[in-house]
């Protein structure tokens, strides 16, 4: 943009004001993705509280707004698990890593695994787990559902 200023200088103010455009845009998006972080911050302390209707009531919402979204199918899965709908909870964890593949959401279907009885299964996500991921305490969860399991 810079470049097009200099060489072409009778159209100095339109492409400014691209430029300012550009730059409220950024800004805005970047304003959003902290708003929505928020968001997601307070429908995961709902879940933590087990306030399971109040936090559907917000994904919902969360929902008729923006797109599907990892963090989001992964508070649905939670939610369906601890409602016992643990076939409903497979199928969004597995939406979730068609969107993106995260340790966060592989722990989810380890822990899921691990809940129906597919001990081996839980015991081999908690593994990949403990060798590639860098989050500590993600590693360290993992690490003591394996300790659990081998006892």
């Amino acid at each position: 943009m810079k470049k097009l200023l200099n060489n072409y200088r009778e159209y100095n103010d339109g492409i400014e004001i691209l430029i300012n455009k550009f730059e409220s845009e950024f800004e805005e998006s970047e304003e959003l993705k902290t708003l929505k972080k928020q968001y997601k911050s307070i429908v995961e302390n709902s879940i933590k509280s087990n306030n399971l209707d109040e936090a559907t009531s917000m994904i919902t919402e969360y929902e008729t707004m923006f797109s599907k979204d990892n963090d989001i199918l992964n508070m649905k899965g939670i939610i369906a698990m601890h409602n016992g709908n643990f076939k409903e909870a497979e199928l969004l964890f597995r939406e979730a890593t068609l969107l993106e593949v995260n340790y966060n959401t592989m722990f989810n279907i380890a822990y899921l695994k691990e809940s129906i009885g597919e001990i081996n299964e839980a015991t081999s996500f908690y593994k990949k787990i403990i060798y590639n991921c860098e989050d500590k305490d993600i590693m360290f969860d993992s690490q003591q559902r394996l300790k659990f399991l081998n006892r």
